[in-house]
């Protein structure tokens, strides 16, 4: 007969349970699309003000990059579990800040300076190498930001709304009968 042991209590804020690292394949379709919708709706600035500064061949490395980005966050978006939402949660945050775009100019003027400081180039992005590495830094740090936003959101909600566990939900209510 084996012992059933507890499993050992984690610190992380927000909980991760061995089916959050597999694949949902319930709603991917739909994960696929609420993805490609947020990540569409944070381009509108990075694009509008990386139209002034890319040139040539440097657009082609762009899209590229572009595709490279979504299909990141589509690879996180189809895991289970707080990486997903944070990622979700964060995202959809950040395409709202537009209106405002601190972290969007912060994060292509960074990128680019950093890129101008490696390699050395001029003022415009030319070569497909400069799209590139211009677009996937930047989209690194959007990465980060909409993670720090989303984090404490579902840690915040994970606090408000606790995970139901096995005990609790197996535990049949008593009625009073008494009578």
């Amino acid at each position: 007969m084996t012992e059933r042991r507890e499993p050992i209590p984690r610190l992380d804020p927000v909980p991760v349970r061995e089916s959050d690292l597999q694949p949902d394949e319930t709603s991917n379709h739909f994960l696929a699309v609420w993805w490609t919708f947020i990540y569409a709706l944070n381009l509108i600035v990075p694009l509008f003000l990386c139209s002034m500064i890319v040139m040539g061949a440097a657009k082609i490395g762009m899209t590229c990059g572009i595709l490279a980005a979504w299909g990141v966050g589509l690879a996180i978006c189809i895991l289970r579990g707080p990486w997903r939402r944070a990622l979700l949660t964060g995202s959809v945050i950040t395409a709202i800040s537009q209106f405002l775009p601190v972290a969007q100019i912060f994060a292509g003027s960074y990128a680019i300076q950093t890129w101008r400081w490696f390699t050395g180039s001029g003022d415009r992005a030319t070569t497909f190498a400069d799209g590139f590495a211009i677009t996937i830094f930047t989209a690194q740090i959007m990465f980060v930001v909409a993670l720090v936003i989303g984090w404490p959101i579902i840690w915040a909600r994970e606090i408000v709304r606790p995970v139901n566990t096995t005990e609790s939900s197996n535990t049949p209510a008593v009625a009073d009968t008494d009578d």
